[in-house]
């Protein structure tokens, strides 16, 4: 019965320090989570600040966007 016991606590020892490692490691990343949302936010704010605003080559031209479908 003694050896039982032993197994039981040995056992429970071990599963005690599995979920110690697992705790940091969901730690670990959660962490990184966090800096890689970080990182992309800024990324993002960086983007917006571009010279989009400067650069019209986008935009259709005045007369091509007025003209009308069914004049050709």
């Amino acid at each position: 019965m003694l050896n039982n016991f032993d197994e039981l606590v040995a056992d429970i020892v071990s599963i005690k320090q599995e979920v110690k490692d697992i705790s940091y490691k969901v730690d670990l990343l959660l962490e990184i989570m966090n800096s890689f949302t970080v990182m992309l936010a800024e990324s993002d704010e960086d983007e917006e600040t571009e010279d989009y605003d400067l650069d019209e080559s986008w935009a259709p031209k005045e007369e091509d966007f007025w003209e009308n479908d069914d004049e050709e």
